[in-house]
């Protein structure tokens, strides 16, 4: 897969509402099939939908898809990826909405939309939320979701 994105690590005191993080993936059907290595049965039936196109017809697919499990991991790696090494996901909800296929050029976007500064100004956790989602070239959405990480803060170093 693609990554155009470089992560670095954000601190609670440095993000702002609206700020955007972008990555770009191509989950290529040599990905899924590296990824199903690590946790199906070789012999499993389901695999044919996700690793070839006759698989993929014979459930009424137009092209191979990516497991829903690997999706989870690229958006999760979003999300750590903006982040920063130092950054913890307290929560992530994810929405299947259509099929990703092999090949999809997926923007992958995490905009953040609330900064937690209650908290944080009470000595609580700091705690940011964000959007995250996939646009294929189709200009569909497939998975889309939110997540709530803690961020390190620059005054505690």
């Amino acid at each position: 897969m693609t990554d155009t994105a470089t992560n670095a690590q954000r601190y609670f005191e440095e993000v702002e509402i609206g700020e955007e993080y972008i990555q770009t993936q191509v989950p290529s059907r040599e990905n899924v099939l590296e990824f199903l290595s690590t946790w199906s049965d070789p012999g499993d039936e389901i695999r044919g939908r996700f690793t070839d196109q006759a698989g993929a017809n014979k459930d009424g697919l137009q092209k191979p898809i990516v497991p829903g499990n690997m999706s989870a991991s690229m958006i999760t790696r979003l999300v750590t990826d903006w982040a920063g090494p130092l950054g913890r996901i307290v929560s992530l909800d994810i929405s299947f909405r259509r099929p990703v296929q092999h090949d999809d050029q997926l923007k992958c976007l995490a905009l953040v939309t609330e900064r937690g500064d209650d908290l944080a100004e009470a000595g609580g956790p700091a705690i940011v939320s964000i959007d995250v989602s996939f646009e294929n070239e189709r200009s569909e959405k497939p998975v889309q979701g939110t997540a709530q990480v803690e961020l390190p803060r620059r005054d505690a170093e």
